[in-house]
């Protein structure tokens, strides 16, 4: 499972949080690990010192969406972010243009592996038994979409060419 939290310098204003549970409860295949991320410059440090914000806790399957509404892109278009890692996407250009960015973190990327015998197996920290054998190092265990909210002026474009065309006739 995943604990995440949003870390920029500036207090963010995160609004429309919804998590939607995985349907018949997958239960937690992964030690829980806290996934960090926030928009600022390529060059600063990460994690941010001080701020943040922690959203809900995530379980395999589920699904976290919110509005991230302070944010600049310019000269902040990168999105920073790391669970056992530390890695940094691209997701505006230096003149500020949404980008957007669609990642994927693998199992392998988040946690351990023993590699000792046959296939490795995950290695759950305080046990001295291994994890799950279904999930493998390349199991894909936390997908990340940052798009664009979509403008009122932008839902409104379909019914104001559908009302031109409807007063031609």
């Amino acid at each position: 499972s995943f604990e995440p939290a949003l870390l920029q310098s500036i207090a963010p204003d995160i609004s429309n949080v919804m998590v939607t549970s995985a349907p018949g409860g997958m239960g937690a295949a992964l030690p829980q690990l806290t996934f960090q991320f926030g928009v600022d410059a390529a060059s600063a440090a990460f994690p941010s010192p001080g701020g943040g914000v922690v959203l809900p806790v995530l379980f395999p399957g589920d699904t976290l969406t919110f509005t991230l509404e302070i944010a600049s892109l310019i000269g902040q278009g990168t999105l920073n972010y790391g669970a056992g890692l530390f890695t940094q996407a691209l997701i505006a250009t230096p003149g500020g243009q949404f980008l957007g960015a669609d990642l994927t973190l693998t199992a392998g990327a988040v946690a351990m592996f023993d590699s000792g015998s046959g296939s490795p197996l995950l290695v759950l920290p305080g046990s001295i038994s291994p994890g799950p054998a279904s999930i493998s190092p390349s199991t894909a265990v936390l997908r990340l979409s940052v798009v664009p909210e979509p403008s009122a002026a932008l839902l409104g474009l379909p019914a104001f060419a559908l009302a031109l065309r409807r007063r031609r006739k």
